[in-house]
């Protein structure tokens, strides 16, 4: 009874924690109209030939339009050739090294229209963020930041990088809601903000970790944060003192 339900009922899932690669594979065997997948993975290679290839096998089964990587993917050119991508419109990889180097298998999504990965300041690669602007295909280019967003776009400002499709967020994931509930709803917020014009007063769209949590708050009837009530960008010294592990890597781009 609870295979049938899965298998007819599931179409988001948000898998975290650790999770035995088997039980990961049997859990998306069975759920396998899922169109929605978060999934994070306390694996150091998440490679196609890697120990992880029998997951990649599990995951290009399913019919999946939108997926949240928390891994470090090895996101390789040969990746793209995978089933699972073929037909993905929406993609989140949470790997810091994704933008150290121009990547093609990013740039060779034909069915992306919208992107999410980290932009670190001092590694993330100007060219690679270039050559992803040069897709026409994404209508929505965000990147999640640990630096604040003053820098952030001082930095695309000096690589002459302007895009009306780029939302900044917080380098932090949020959770989506119980049950898988909300599963696009921070590419519904972002998408929101590219149709309406930039504020002048901050020069960029952004959404804050504190408006991800309240809007969440709200979708599932439970009390807000009023403390940071409305949106905030954070300074840099706010922004170190929350995520001191990204101090070294994360320098100025001068």
């Amino acid at each position: 009874m609870h295979v049938e339900f899965a298998q007819q009922h599931i179409t988001s899932l948000f898998l975290a924690g650790s999770i035995q690669q088997s039980t990961l594979i049997e859990i998306l065997s069975i759920c396998n109209r899922v169109t929605c997948l978060f999934l994070v993975l306390s694996t150091r290679d998440f490679s196609i030939d890697g120990p992880s290839a029998p997951v990649w096998r599990a995951l290009d089964a399913l019919p999946l339009k939108s997926l949240v990587l928390a891994v470090n993917a090895n996101f390789t050119s040969s990746a793209s050739t995978l089933n699972v991508f073929q037909n993905l419109t929406h993609l989140e990889i949470s790997d810091d090294r994704m933008l150290d180097r121009p990547n093609a298998a990013l740039e060779g999504l034909s069915a992306l229209t919208h992107l999410c990965v980290a932009l670190l300041l001092g590694r993330s690669n100007p060219l690679a963020v270039i050559r992803l602007i040069g897709n026409a295909r994404l209508r929505l280019l965000v990147f999640r930041v640990i630096a604040s967003h003053r820098r952030v776009w001082l930095f695309l400002d000096n690589h002459e990088i302007f895009d009306h499709r780029i939302v900044l967020l917080p380098i932090t994931l949020t959770n989506w809601a119980q049950l898988g509930h909300g599963d696009m709803l921070v590419w519904e917020l972002a998408e929101e903000l590219v149709n309406l014009p930039i504020d002048q007063n901050k020069g960029h769209r952004c959404l804050s970790q504190i408006q991800l949590v309240n809007v969440y708050a709200d979708y599932n009837d439970v009390d807000r944060d009023d403390e940071y009530e409305g949106h905030r960008c954070l300074s840099q010294r706010q922004l170190e003192k929350l995520h001191p592990e990204y101090i070294d890597v994360d320098m100025d781009d001068e």
